[in-house]
């Protein structure tokens, strides 16, 4: 009678560390930054935020587990895709939605050397990835976006993209856009 009380207790105990994707029976869902590609600032929470206030039946995977996750299993551009399918499957996720620059450049706007001014250009691509398969299967690519970026400090160059408001800018214009074609994607996502 000892010994079968104890199980139950050590068994009940261990089922609140499972993850919640047992429990539930929604699929799960992750939203990354494609592997070795720039990580325009806020992208990959902006677009987290709106699926989540969405109507869409998913449970999504914490941002700050799915950075860390990022970080630790770093991989190849080439692999983005199966690199987010492995983050995915590490975060129990069934879907891996994943956010890539397709176009990410700054170039100066005038000849003075250093230049004061940059042209910023940004295209993002958002893809989503059967986390089981590292399928990519579907893919939507948002608009070409321009901006102007003014350096106060010409001879300490320019910031890093993570922190370079014009790039952040231009990925929340280009997250606007892409938000509503990749809740169609996810809607769709079970008839796959």
């Amino acid at each position: 009678m000892r010994a079968w009380m104890l199980s139950l207790l050590v068994l009940s105990f261990f089922s609140g560390c499972l993850p919640a994707s047992l429990n539930d029976g929604q699929p799960d869902a992750a939203v990354v930054y494609a592997a070795g590609h720039a990580r325009p600032a806020g992208a990959a929470d902006a677009l987290d935020q709106t699926l989540r206030s969405s109507d869409l039946d998913f449970d999504f995977v914490r941002s700050q587990t799915l950075r860390f996750l990022e970080v630790r299993r770093g991989s190849r551009a080439s692999l983005w895709a199966q690199s987010a399918a492995s983050v995915g499957r590490a975060a129990s996720a069934d879907v891996v939605i994943v956010i890539r620059p397709v176009v990410l450049e700054r170039t100066p706007r005038d000849r003075r050397q250093p230049p004061t001014s940059y042209w910023v250009e940004l295209q993002l691509e958002v893809a989503v990835v059967d986390a089981e398969a590292g399928q990519v299967r579907s893919s939507v690519l948002g608009p070409h976006l321009t901006g102007v970026l003014y350096v106060d400090d010409p001879a300490a160059g320019l910031p890093d993209v993570r922190d370079d408001a014009v790039v952040a800018e231009l990925a929340e214009r280009s997250i606007d856009a892409l938000a509503p074609y990749v809740i169609e994607d996810l809607k769709a996502w079970r008839r796959w």
